[in-house]
């Protein structure tokens, strides 16, 4: 329940995993209110308090769309409820121009 780019780990052979499981809760239990990031909060965390895998898969979509077009995710407002009805914001149709604060690795495996 707390996917992110911080929690996401790349190691020296290319393969992605996922560190701090401070979060982790049996999937169809009731969550305690305590969601994570919500940069990265599911649109069904937000009428649900069941706890499902499709969360963790929205927030790792979310966490991919920031870091392969650098994109600043909202943190509250019109587009940070946009995103969560289905409305991607248009920079997906763009490259990002600079690649600065990533390494090769990552460069690579994006």
């Amino acid at each position: 329940m707390d996917v992110k780019p911080a929690n996401l780990l790349l190691t020296s052979d290319g393969v992605l995993k996922l560190g701090d499981f401070g979060m982790t809760m049996r999937e169809g239990s009731s969550g305690d209110g305590a969601e994570g990031d919500p940069l990265y909060l599911a649109p069904e965390l937000l009428n649900c308090r069941t706890v499902h895998r499709s969360a963790d898969v929205f927030s790792l979509g979310l966490s991919f769309l920031e870091v392969a077009y650098l994109y600043k995710l909202p943190s509250e407002g019109r587009k940070w409820h946009d995103i969560r009805g289905g409305h991607l914001p248009l920079v997906l149709t763009e490259q990002p121009d600079e690649q600065e604060g990533r390494s090769g690795r990552w460069q690579e495996f994006v």
